[in-house]
């Protein structure tokens, strides 16, 4: 789900959850905290691949019930050049590269968009 969705569209997201304080969830690549009613929505983003432009990793803390998001410094390129070592595709090798490098998905064909 975009984290731009209506509050709305998070309540009906959420309601199997109940009324948890806090929801983790994942998979997005994109970190941010959210709060709809009284639950705290939490993607704490990507360590190596995240999708938003800041290609620092990203994770979130949380201490006496605060969630805090952070971001984190690594060197992408000597991660990028690994994983262009790897025995894998061309094509898929670049497009990880690239996601390593610039925090941006490249659609098929090599067109740096937020599709893939």
């Amino acid at each position: 789900m975009p984290t731009s969705a209506s509050d709305a569209v998070w309540r009906d997201a959420i309601q199997p959850a109940g009324a948890p304080a806090l929801l983790f969830l994942g998979h997005t690549h994109e970190q941010f905290v959210r709060q709809v009613d009284g639950t705290t929505i939490v993607n704490p983003g990507s360590l190596g691949l995240p999708i938003d432009g800041d290609a620092r990793a990203a994770f979130a803390v949380v201490d006496d019930g605060r969630v805090a998001v952070h971001r984190l410094e690594y060197d992408t390129e000597r991660a990028a050049a690994r994983v262009e070592a790897l025995p894998l595709d061309g094509e898929v090798r670049q497009r990880l590269a690239h996601l390593i490098r610039r925090a941006r998905l490249v659609e098929a064909g090599g067109n740096a968009g937020q599709g893939v």
